[in-house]
């Protein structure tokens, strides 16, 4: 899978995967269609099961055949067969990127990970996701990766292995949910029991420059990391904001501040973070969450929140669920199917559109006003393609 944190490099990428039980100096070959030999690459500890080879010297927007394998003897063997990806580019102003997540499996099932259906229906999502947005520059994910963040053996059957097809040629970069169990920073044993940070990295929260816009991923999981002046989080925020000032922002974390939910919401990203995006000199323009398993568009002070929690995690569709409206926001659009969101940018401009795993529009925004019925789901019949 490929993965960038934060753009840190601008004219590189990683290439990263899981040996399991089987440690080696993992190794990348890389070329262009134009290039005659291979350049290459390789892990920086001599031997590992979290494989994590950077990529250096790319041509932005150029398209890259790549092959994972062992270094060995001072020789690269290969393991699989040669993937692509398209360097990023980040100072292109017209771009596309991919949101989604929520990808777990069930977790009230007794089922072993990989016998779980919502891997299908995760996987579907992904085929869809590349066959609509094979151009998309990355992918954001909304967090709850894997049924349990903690036990190693539910990464690859429910994340890398359905998604496989996508990760392998689009960078994604993801938040933490509450299923990634990752530890209060208070404690001492701060991050054990969680593999983000073995399958990721090590960063609660970060942020990057892409064309006009600047991207800002939080990590909601802990209210008292809003509700003090003093804390790291929101101190590393004030700052981030205010360096950013004068790009347009997208906003992606776990927990969503509106939801007609019975959960309503969070009411600790209501209260903390809110209040932060509709300072006048923030130019917050949509923010992205999941939690929920649906989706949902609600708008409060010109700032549109979008529920995307649909990527295989099982559906909310009991009619309880919907009952209560957002508190202090409109909303605009909801649907109770497996889906994903398409963002397509033109410099300061946006267009989303909300696609079910069959390939069916289900909302889009900015080109013209999606149409979504605010009947219980349960009564509706399914996008059939």
């Amino acid at each position: 899978y490929l993965l960038d944190r934060a753009c840190e490099q601008a004219s590189g990428i990683r290439v990263r995967w899981y040996s399991g039980t089987d440690e080696y100096k993992g190794s990348v070959r890389f070329r262009t269609d134009k290039q005659q030999g291979w350049s290459s690459s390789t892990d920086k500890a001599s031997s590992t099961r979290f494989h994590n080879v950077g990529l250096a010297g790319l041509t932005p927007g150029e398209v890259y055949f790549y092959e994972v394998g062992k270094w060995e003897n001072d020789a690269h063997t290969k393991l699989y067969g040669i993937r692509h990806f398209r360097a990023l580019s980040p100072s292109s102003t017209n771009f596309k990127f991919l949101v989604y997540g929520d990808n777990r499996g069930d977790t009230n099932s007794a089922m072993i990970p990989w016998q779980d259906e919502y891997q299908e229906y995760h996987a579907a999502v992904a085929r869809s996701m590349l066959e609509d947005g094979a151009d998309a520059a990355f992918i954001l994910d909304v967090g709850d990766l894997v049924r349990k963040g903690g036990t190693e053996s539910h990464w690859c059957p429910q994340l890398f292995q359905p998604a496989a097809c996508l990760y392998e040629t689009i960078p994604i970069f993801p938040c933490i949910g509450n299923h990634e169990e990752a530890r209060d920073p208070g404690a001492a044993n701060e991050w054990t029991g969680t593999y983000f940070d073995e399958f990721f990295f090590k960063k609660r929260w970060y942020s990057f420059d892409y064309g006009n816009w600047h991207f800002i991923c939080l990590d909601t999981n802990h209210e008292r990391w809003f509700n003090d002046a003093n804390d790291p989080q929101r101190t590393w925020l004030s700052t981030d904001l205010a360096q950013a000032s004068g790009k347009p922002i997208f906003v992606w974390f776990h927990q969503p501040p509106y939801s007609t939910s019975k959960r309503e919401g969070d009411k600790a990203v209501r209260d903390h973070l809110i209040p932060i995006f509709e300072d006048p000199a923030n130019d917050v323009r949509m923010v992205f969450n999941g939690h929920d398993h649906f989706y949902e568009r609600n708008l409060k002070e010109g700032i549109t929140y979008v529920i995307t929690g649909g990527a295989g995690a099982p559906l909310n569709k009991d009619p309880w669920y919907y009952q209560n409206e957002p508190n202090g926001a409109t909303c605009l659009a909801r649907e109770g199917w497996f889906h994903f969101c398409t963002v397509d940018v033109a410099g300061g401009d946006f267009g989303l559109a909300v696609v079910h795993d069959s390939g069916v529009p289900l909302d889009i925004l900015g080109e013209e006003e999606g149409v979504s019925t605010f009947e219980l789901w349960d009564e509706q019949e399914e996008p059939k393609q």
